[in-house]
């Protein structure tokens, strides 16, 4: 026996629609399902979509997704959601499910179905790919690498999660924590002697870069190097003032000797008396006299052995040369402003 509704139907598990089937001698139709494309997908996470697009003879039970890496969601590395709460189950009726703990970068599969006592409503399956994965999270586990940085800006040993072996990579024990200071000398090229007001050339734009390195000159605009004229004369002799030489506003041997130096190339010499003072006055082979003392005395201090007889000898004479030739003097033998003008720089 049964209780009869208000159709006079028996009222059970079966409704009105299914005994009509069955008295048709149909097949009692399940529900149906349609897959929607997810919606939000992130590197860990998505939203699937389906609806209940028709509630079959006795009326869909639960709902829900199969979804997956595997394209005919199949085998173990398939889930199921299931639903029968929430949003009623009636034909049309939309229903979601969020996923969490997905992997960044990945293709997942998913299916919407609609289940009742008369069988299952498939949808179509549909695809999604999760947002690929950054730069700290691109590691077998998708554990962030981390760096530690001291408070002096040095690079302190780098921690690295558990890499793929394919990769190669392996924590670093032995960072590099300083760099080592590169410091770079530049230098003019040699200038050579006996440029003067009416020179042109490579040598005379030389000797302006020079000048203008010390601060001496300023090229006028639109004037370009490689001319000696007035405006280079006088920023030679003012460097020459500068260095204790006589301002002749020519490069000579002292000028030339003093820009080497000056471009740190520097004359060295052997360490002059400082406890006589110059000669004052021009000497020569067969002077004599307090000034040829004073001169054998700068001689000696520089590395000769002459005897300070106060005669200006063949010997002294031989030194003078011998002196002249080693700090880029003519060697004349003979004792005169150049010669002097040294001594007193040196």
């Amino acid at each position: 026996m049964c209780a009869s509704n208000s159709t006079g139907w028996c009222a059970g598990s079966k409704t009105l629609t299914s005994y009509i089937w069955e008295y048709l001698g149909n097949a009692t139709p399940g529900p149906t399902a349609s897959t929607q494309a997810a919606s939000s997908p992130s590197q860990t996470s998505a939203t699937l979509n389906g609806t209940v697009t028709d509630m079959g003879a006795a009326g869909a039970a639960v709902r829900g997704f199969a979804w997956g890496t595997s394209a005919n969601l199949s085998g173990g590395d398939t889930a199921t959601t299931t639903d029968s709460s929430g949003t009623p189950l009636g034909t049309g009726a939309t229903f979601t499910s969020s996923l969490s703990s997905l992997s960044c970068g990945t293709t997942y599969y998913s299916r919407a179905y609609a289940s009742s006592t008369y069988g299952d409503g498939l949808g179509t399956t549909q695809s999604f790919t999760t947002s690929a994965c950054s730069s700290q999270n691109n590691n077998n586990n998708n554990t962030p690498i981390t760096s530690n940085t001291t408070s002096s800006g040095s690079i302190a040993p780098i921690t690295i999660g558990s890499f793929h072996p394919d990769l190669l990579l392996n924590p670093i024990t032995n960072p590099v924590t300083t760099v080592p200071t590169l410091t770079l000398r530049l230098q003019t090229p040699a200038i050579p002697r006996g440029l003067r007001q009416g020179s042109v050339g490579s040598d005379v734009t030389n000797l302006q870069s020079f000048l203008e390195e010390k601060g001496l000159l300023t090229m006028p605009r639109g004037v370009a190097k490689g001319t000696f004229g007035p405006l280079t004369k006088t920023a030679l002799m003012t460097y020459q003032r500068s260095q204790g030489l006589d301002q002749t506003g020519a490069v000579g041997p002292l000028t030339e000797a003093a820009i080497t130096a000056g471009q740190g190339t520097p004359v060295t010499s052997a360490p002059l008396s400082t406890t006589s003072s110059v000669p004052t006055q021009n000497l020569s082979l067969h002077a004599s006299g307090a000034s040829v003392t004073q001169l054998q005395q700068f001689l000696n201090a520089s590395g000769a052995t002459l005897p300070t007889t106060g005669y200006f000898g063949l010997q002294t004479y031989t030194a003078l040369v011998t002196f002249q030739r080693a700090h880029n003097l003519p060697a004349t033998g003979y004792y005169g402003p150049m010669t002097r003008a040294y001594l007193k720089t040196h």
